[in-house]
């Protein structure tokens, strides 16, 4: 057994090196102890595993390849291993043809491939006998429609009735447009709150709230008059008080409660909820509007009273609702578990919900496995790792968490027999709360860990003036801010330090600024960018000019919905961008929405937009004067070759300017969806619309542009020499998401409840309510801390921050950065400039260490043309190309009956209407033919032996074809070795034009002649064409495309295979 190491968690701020930490540990473990397959690290995203993998495989390449970086190497490991052991050049060279060798076992991998990978080796435990397959997105959205569709359809019309009643009473004024559309909603919402609490006795039952349940009680309607008429004679005695108009107005609200229905509740009840116990002990006394107001203790109980009913009656529905939601979810799952999951369709949610060490009230399949079977399982799973390492570890959620923490205790816990556990993480940047990351996981973990921790706050990515703005708004939010969540603000202060610059670049020139923009507002309401926003940044671009020296640059924004509209801005301006975001590719665009018009115009032809589209199009002409066979082209076409065959041919009648490179780059990623729509063996057109709809994917925009728009979630992990941050405006960083259920935990994360939370008013009149949102707010308003923090820590070298001017009342963003900066925005003149957006801008604060020209310091232009040329990966690895797009890393596809050769190109075109039945007819003649190895006696005979049922035209014309002299001596059976290949499909890869294609394709008939050895000799490709007129030229390029193919397949020479085409028509046979 290698030396020990000891288990370690580091908090690692931004741009602190934490991926060069894991790399070193990870060198240090494999050069030390020597097997790399005993690891096991997991990331959040494939991106970030192969950049660790990169990261391993150069450093050690470099240390393989140089003395001076051996001798780094071997400092960077005793920083973290003092008195380790010193290796050689020699040691890093045969370390890394080992690691190399063993690629395909190494461990690196995301969370979810994990738990696949688990999964995968115990299917008989969870019932899978079959196997699984894991859903894509798509899929997932399909199979949801599927299961709903079902659940409504397939019940009685009393069930159904008493579901859509179910659905009504939890979403009593609140659920929007159509009942199936809100029910799609939900279920998408909630139904992994169900998969995590399973036992029906924790969903909006009062005694798991409130010991002895619920503490407030209902009056009847006497009871109810009685205590009003005790607070309307309060009223009565007050003369010229200033609580005589609030407690009036308490009093006409309680006495207008009719048996039907308890009035709204207002803003005065939901204040003097929170004064609810002194009232009940008789302390007549509350605040309202910075007023105090007194009144006598008989009255302050009768108003006790009253909120108390109140409460009963507001806390009745949420518990009511609640239990609707429970019913509803466990319809849905019941189905959804014996219809998908039992069928082996999972999906990456699923995956940790399977492997819960105990499972809950709801199983995720009939058969789970038992504790027994589970500490197999866990033993047989910890037998092959023995060094744990976690990447992004404040991101891990407790269903994930719960899933490996046996695991990885075991390693833990093992570390005087050589094993460990190694995390890594930064709880200032946890903005994955919404899909289940628990930051208070890496607090756990450290406190387990002990001593056996440390932080790391130099900052290897920004220059002192970008750090400047950083430390100077989080260092005052740690120390609190008024108006804001102070939870929230005690738990920054806990984990706060601040950041400084690394020695090398201390002396480097940046800038951080900061723009208050006055908002102008649309006519729904929304801010108006266009005016202000994007002129603003327009110009920024156009002073730094990013595209001229290289630098980097993103544009950060809040939501996704805001990506095109910046690009489109920018576009605008003539300035190219890429939006990375995930969009629909077929909807986003001029070119491959037309397409998606077409297609939808053949399934539907009497969708009138969809006409009215096309006719205004490039296929205009040929939808007026050929639209019925277009259409009948297209779905014949569909039905015999796919999708990317039936489309492929209207994507050349778009005719696209050269220059339109981003059309151009859709178009294809429009071709590589119709073939990954193929790949799943459908042919239904409206399936491939729906598949269009819900198949995202990180669009190019123009290849390689320097300027990309993403969200700040999306820039997380990233670097960039300058950032532009928009979008800080919106709503109280507080303020709680659209998800209406909340999941009351015990102090170790584990579920303790479920309820629908009432209004915030409400749950200030209960203690356990009042914590409980408390709790959901400081939360929500620490993972908005944290997406600011992830936002204003992407640039090296500028940083430009765009906001409006703050309200005056509401804790968002803009409030905290004047709070934190401490500007007075009255005194500050507007931005200089003619324009008249000038006049609404201001630069509201930048960093006296600042250089607003730092994109031309000689120093850093250098710089960066330095750290080009050295991009390279050391010699002996093969560098591990840019990140390109989906369509650009898959190689195009060609197929041989498309390829012409250069005589029949110059055969004039005319648009004509193709001959279908001719299509038809052709289709059963090569299937006849694709039947027959060797006419051996009569032809007839040959016919009539393999019980051919083909209509009596294509029969004869078969018949007639074979019985032509040329013809006949090609199904003659050959006196040597032979093998015959019929209908022989394949799939490879050539270049063509410089560049490697996929080829596909299926070759009639095949006959390969081979010599007594068994080595074949030469072959012949036979190709059938039933076309009216002879003539081979046409499909010269088709055939020579095989004979290329051919070649790879198997060991013959280019003069030794032979291509003959039969025009069945004519029975001649032509040799080319």
């Amino acid at each position: 057994m290698g030396k020990q190491l000891d288990n370690l968690l580091i908090s690692a701020s931004a741009g602190s090196g934490k991926t060069y930490r894991l790399t070193t540990r990870f060198l240090h473990m494999v050069l030390s102890q020597g097997d790399p397959t005993r690891a096991l690290a997991l990331t959040f995203s494939r991106a970030t595993a192969g950049e660790f993998l990169h990261s391993i495989l150069k450093r050690l390449a470099s240390a393989a390849d140089d003395a001076d970086n051996c001798k780094e190497l071997n400092e960077d490991i005793q920083k973290d291993f003092s008195g380790a052991e010193k290796f050689t050049q020699e040691t890093c060279r045969v370390t890394l043809r080992k690691l190399v060798a063993q690629l395909h076992q190494l461990n690196l991998a995301t969370i979810d491939s994990f738990f696949n990978r688990a999964l995968s080796v115990f299917p008989m435990e969870f019932g899978l006998a079959g196997g699984y397959t894991l859903l894509s997105e798509h899929e997932q959205e399909q199979v949801r429609h599927q299961v709903l569709g079902r659940l409504l359809r397939d019940v009685s019309q009393e069930e159904a009735d008493r579901l859509a009643a179910r659905f009504g009473e939890a979403h009593k004024g609140k659920a929007q447009g159509s009942f199936y559309r809100a029910f799609v909603d939900f279920v998408k919402d909630n139904h992994s709150i169900l998969m995590e609490v399973g036992d029906d006795e924790k969903w909006g039952i009062p005694e798991r709230l409130w010991i002895g349940g619920c503490p407030y009680h209902e009056l009847t309607r006497q009871e109810l008059e009685c205590e009003v008429r005790v607070i309307q004679e309060e009223v009565d005695k007050i003369q010229h008080s200033v609580s005589k108009k609030p407690l009036e107005t308490l009093a006409q609200f309680f006495s207008n409660w009719n048996s039907g229905e308890f009035p709204k509740i207002s803003t005065l009840v939901e204040t003097v909820l929170a004064n609810l116990p002194t009232f009940l002990k008789g302390v007549g006394e509350f605040t309202f509007r910075n007023k105090v107001h007194t009144f006598s203790p008989e009255a302050a109980i009768a108003l006790g009273k009253c909120l108390s009913h109140a409460l009963a009656l507001e806390l009745g529905k949420s518990l009511a609702r609640t239990r609707g939601h429970l019913e509803l979810l466990r319809e849905y799952e019941k189905l959804y578990r014996r219809e998908i999951r039992e069928r082996g369709l999972l999906t990456f949610t699923d995956l940790p919900i399977l492997l819960q060490p105990s499972p809950g009230n709801v199983p995720a399949l009939s058969l789970q496995p038992t504790a027994e079977d589970r500490l197999w399982m866990d033993y047989r799973l910890d037998a092959h790792f023995d060094h744990w390492f976690f990447d992004e570890f404040q991101d891990t959620s407790n269903l994930q968490w719960n899933a490996v923490q046996n695991l990885a205790s075991e390693a833990a816990q093992g570390s005087q027999d050589g094993r460990s556990l190694f995390a890594v993480g930064d709880p200032k940047q946890a903005i994955y709360a919404w899909r289940g990351g628990d930051h208070t996981l890496f607090q756990k973990m450290e406190e387990n860990l002990g001593k056996k921790s440390e932080t790391m706050d130099v900052s290897w990515r920004s220059v002192p003036a970008v750090l400047d703005f950083v430390n100077g708004i989080f260092e005052n939010v740690s120390a609190g801010l008024s108006g804001f969540n102070s939870d929230s603000m005690e738990e920054w202060k806990r984990i706060w330090k601040p950041h400084e610059s690394a020695e090398k670049l201390a002396s480097l020139p940046g800038v951080s600024r900061l723009y208050m923009v006055k908002p102008i507002y649309n006519s729904f309401g929304n801010e108006d960018y266009s005016e202000t926003v994007y002129p603003l940044v327009v110009e920024l671009l156009n002073e730094v000019q990013p595209w001229r020296h290289g630098w980097e640059c993103a544009i950060l924004v809040s939501k996704n919905d805001h990506i095109a509209m910046v690009v489109d801005a920018l576009r605008c301006a003539g300035i190219e961008a890429s939006g990375d975001a995930f969009v629909a590719r077929a909807l986003d665009n001029p070119a491959t929405s037309l397409l998606y018009s077409f297609i939808k115009w053949v399934v539907h032809p009497s969708d009138e937009f969809c006409h009215q589209h096309l006719r205004m199009s490039p296929f205009g002409s040929a939808i007026d004067d050929f639209g019925e066979s277009c259409r009948k082209e297209f779905l014949d076409t569909l039905t015999m070759l796919g999708m990317e065959a039936a489309i492929e041919p209207w994507t050349q009648r778009l005719d696209l300017p050269t220059s339109d490179t981003f059309s151009k780059s859709r178009v294809l990623e429009f071709l590589d969806l119709c073939r990954r729509f193929d790949d799943l063996g459908r042919r239904d057109a409206d399936a491939f619309l729906r598949f269009v709809e819900y198949s995202k994917s990180m669009p190019t925009g123009a290849g390689g542009a320097s300027v990309k728009v993403m969200t700040i979630h999306r820039s997380k992990g990233a670097t960039f020499d300058m950032t532009i941050v928009l979008g800080l405006d919106g709503n109280d960083i507080s303020s709680l998401r659209r998800n209406n259920l909340h999941v009351g935990r015990h102090a170790d994360r584990t579920p303790k409840w479920v309820l629908e939370l009432p209004s915030e008013g409400i749950c200030q009149g209960d203690s356990v309510l009042r914590e409980a949102y408390a709790g959901a707010r400081a939360e929500a308003s620490y993972e908005n801390l944290c997406k600011l923090y992830v936002g204003l820590t992407r640039a090296r070298y500028g940083l430009y921050v765009i906001a409006p001017e703050p309200s005056k009342s509401s804790p968002n963003f803009s409030k905290l950065l004047q709070q934190t900066l401490e500007l007075d925005l009255e005194e500050l003149p507007p931005m200089r400039g003619a324009e008249g957006w000038c006049s609404r801008i201001k630069i509201a604060w930048e960093s006296p260490l600042g250089d607003g020209f730092w994109f031309k310091n000689k120093t850093l232009l250098e710089r960066k043309k330095k750290d080009s040329s050295q991009a390279e990966v050391p010699a002996g690895i093969i560098a591990m190309e840019n990140e390109k797009s989906y369509a650009e890393k898959r190689l195009a596809r060609i197929e041989p009956s498309r390829v012409e050769s250069d005589s029949s190109k110059s055969i004039p075109r005319i648009l004509t209407t193709p001959d279908s039945g001719a299509r038809q007819f052709g289709i059963e003649v090569h299937a006849l033919l694709a039947r027959i190895d060797w006419v051996d006696g009569t032809v007839h005979e040959t016919l009539k032996s393999l019980g051919v049922h083909a209509n009596n035209e294509v029969l004869q014309h078969v018949e007639e074809c074979l019985r032509f002299p040329a013809v006949a001596e090609l199904f003659k059976r050959p006196t040597n070795p032979f093998e015959v290949w019929l209908e022989k499909p394949f799939l490879t890869v050539l270049i063509q034009d410089g560049r490697e294609v996929y080829c596909s394709g299926v070759m009639d008939r095949v006959v390969l002649h081979f010599d007594d050895s068994g080595n074949p000799i030469s072959a012949e490709i036979i190709d059938f064409k039933s076309d009216r007129e002879p003539f081979p030229e046409k499909h010269r390029g088709q055939m020579e495309t095989y004979r290329r193919v051919l070649e790879q397949l198997i060991d013959l020479q280019e003069d030794n295979i032979h291509l003959q085409l039969v025009f069945t028509r004519t029975g001649e046979v032509v040799r080319l």
